[in-house]
């Protein structure tokens, strides 16, 4: 790969094993997936020793033919970005809010949900396109704990000393991607980095001020460079008193550990274990008087009287409101919570569309792991019609049936379908569809890799 010589120089300059990690650029890019605990069984193999859902694969298989993947089953993730999990272990924490604050796409938020299923979990993701992509992801997910927003960093000053635990994985110069994206060298500069480094301080100080006193900051980047990492830590001391907090991780794993005045970082380099780039440390705010969360607009809730046609689609307490011409669902125990939430407008979860007199199911409610399917006939496909339901094709030849019915795919909800007769019409949404076309040849191919590197059971088929 033709590297940047500046960029050569900054790594030579950091790494004494440079020409070591230079060679890793020859790699093949390795490939790892998280479990969904509360969707899929473990695997009958060795996890990543810092994450306990994590998993190394062999090959990369062909993805977006697993129809597990679609119904939230499991997440692609790189291997370095899981040793979140690792380092939060290490401080035993109990968080009531959390913030991930830059989301997209949502490896973290999920990772996060699952660590801490207790806790009420916000995923931001300013730019919409990318938010999309967020909310897609999470829906798929499936957590009734993890909701989404998408609003510039500074609205969260209407939030003082609010969240227990933020999560700042800043946008960045993308040096540690390199390998993955060989595009995104031919785009990096020295001025690239110092306006990354200047919008990464300015969404921190708008950060800063809705985390509680007391309460963890994780500053993660996936880049090498000191500019973007290790100089922020000394900005957020110098400007706003931050702390640091100290950690140890077995010095057997292949981790970078590294000190950096009173501040103990995580360094993931390619040419040392599995993973592509990957920088993290963790600060504290200091003890001090809390503000009090300020009471936000009351939700006008659907009275529940009006809520017998679809109250027990869903396992657990419920409040329901109307937005525009859908109905949301929000976990009664977070109510008082998501009240004061209301001036970042979240999304609660998507039940149903209105039509006329009629309710049709939305996606997320399928993919939602409190659905109660007892509620629903369910239609199993096979791997071939899950892939067809996936590309939004109308399905035929079917055991005859009528009405709505739940698409599975050996125990996973994927979502939902109409069906009339012997043929089903599709409801998955479009934005969702995968467009691949493949041949029936390539679809049986790209099963049997993924079974054998996969052999995934899901939660409820026992």
């Amino acid at each position: 790969m033709n590297l940047p010589e500046t960029f050569k120089h900054q790594m030579h300059a950091l790494l004494s094993d440079a020409e070591a990690f230079f060679q890793a650029f020859n790699d093949p890019v390795p490939v790892s997936i998280r479990l969904n605990p509360f969707k899929t069984a473990s695997l009958n193999q060795p996890t990543l020793p810092w994450c306990t859902t994590g998993y190394q694969l062999s090959d990369r298989p062909i993805f977006t033919l697993d129809p597990r993947l679609h119904a939230g089953a499991y997440y692609v993730q790189d291997a370095s970005c899981m040793a979140l999990e690792a380092v939060l272990d290490q401080l035993k924490l109990k968080p009531q809010r959390i913030l991930d604050a830059c989301a997209a796409p949502g490896g973290k938020s999920t990772h996060l949900a699952a660590l801490y299923p207790d806790s009420l979990v916000i995923a931001n993701e300013v730019i919409r396109s990318r938010a999309s992509i967020l909310a897609e992801n999470t829906s798929k997910w499936g957590s009734a704990n993890l909701f989404v927003t998408s609003r510039d960093p500074a609205s969260f000053e209407a939030l003082p000393d609010y969240f227990d635990l933020i999560v700042a994985d800043v946008p960045c110069s993308g040096e540690g991607l390199f390998r993955k994206d060989p595009e995104a060298s031919k785009e990096w500069s020295l001025e690239q980095v110092e306006l990354c480094a200047r919008r990464q301080r300015r969404i921190l100080a708008e950060l800063w001020p809705s985390l509680k006193p007391g309460g963890i900051l994780v500053y993660s980047t996936c880049t090498y460079n000191s500019l973007e990492n290790e100089d922020q830590l000394d900005w957020l001391v110098d400007t706003q008193g931050a702390e640091p907090v100290n950690w140890s991780l077995p010095e057997s794993w292949p981790l970078t550990q590294t000190s950096h005045g009173p501040f103990q970082t995580l360094r993931c380099y390619p040419h040392q274990q599995a993973g592509e780039g990957f920088f993290l440390a963790l600060l504290r705010k200091p003890e001090g008087p809390s503000s009090r969360p300020k009471t936000g607009k009351r939700l006008e809730l659907i009275p529940a009287k009006e809520t017998s046609r679809f109250a027990n689609w869903l396992q657990g307490e419920w409040v329901y409101r109307y937005r525009r011409s859908e109905i949301e669902a929000w976990p009664t125990r977070w109510l008082q919570e998501l009240e004061a939430l209301q001036v970042l407008d979240p999304a609660g979860l998507g039940l149903a569309e209105v039509k006329g007199k009629d309710l049709r199911p939305l996606p997320a409610l399928a993919l939602c792991r409190q659905l109660n399917q007892d509620v629903f006939s369910t239609l199993e496909l096979t791997h071939e019609q899950a892939i067809a339901y996936l590309q939004r094709q109308a399905l035929y030849n079917l055991s005859p049936g009528q009405g709505l019915k739940l698409a599975s795919f050996l125990g996973w909800p994927i979502g939902w379908l109409k069906q009339v007769g012997d043929r089903a019409n599709n409801l998955y949404p479009q934005a969702w569809r995968i467009r691949m076309q493949p041949s029936s040849d390539d679809i049986e191919k790209a099963w049997k890799q993924l079974t054998a590197l996969l052999p995934l059971q899901a939660k409820n088929s026992g």
